[in-house]
């Protein structure tokens, strides 16, 4: 994780921005009730993939309508604006993956509407609901339905779209959790624990 984060830093040093996204690894990085490393992750990662497909990142916690309300990464890629906005999903929620995903997409509606409703001509908004996962047994019932993590239309948010994403832990021989992965629909998911070692 801290590799990745010095990566981050060294691609962005320049980007308006960046010290507000790193702020929280100071203040309050494991606070138990949000415990925002995990948001300075997910920065980190998808700023960094933005980058390697050739995106512009423009802004990070960029300004946008009023109100004080910020976008997480500003970026334009391919003559189009976009503007994402992360969310972590601590306390992943729902009996069965459509569940899951039904749930994630509320989630996404319901930041879009409070984030993104007006956006700026021309661009378009995202939402990624990022969810912790640190369960061999949860990552192994999504990951067999991947498609939950495909991308989504918002339907109450025009110009707005969604798609859930997963930290997962990756776990050793012993259950010790040594290595975390971003995934969406089309990343390979880690191998799991054999069951004999859960």
């Amino acid at each position: 994780m801290l590799t990745e984060i010095d990566v981050f830093v060294a691609m962005f040093a320049n980007t308006r921005g960046l010290q507000k996204v790193l702020n929280p690894l100071w203040n309050a990085p494991w606070d138990e009730k949000d415990p925002s490393m995990w948001s300075v992750i997910a920065h980190a990662n998808h700023a960094i993939r933005l980058r390697s497909v050739g995106a512009d990142v423009r802004e990070f916690e960029a300004p946008i309508g009023e109100g004080g309300k910020s976008a997480d990464i500003q970026f334009r890629t391919k003559g189009q604006d976009y503007l994402l906005d992360l969310e972590a999903w601590h306390a992943v929620s729902g009996d069965t993956p459509e569940a899951i995903h039904k749930n994630g997409m509320t989630r996404a509606e319901r930041k879009a509407a409070k984030k993104f409703a007006t956006l700026p001509a021309g661009t378009v908004g995202w939402v990624y609901e990022i969810c912790i996962v640190n369960d061999d047994e949860e990552l192994e019932r999504i990951g067999s339905n991947q498609h939950i993590l495909s991308p989504f239309k918002l339907s109450e948010t025009e110009g707005c779209f969604g798609a859930l994403f997963l930290i997962c832990g990756i776990s050793n021989a012993d259950g010790d959790v040594y290595k975390y992965v971003l995934a969406n629909a089309d990343t390979p998911l880690p191998p799991l624990r054999p069951r004999s070692g859960r």
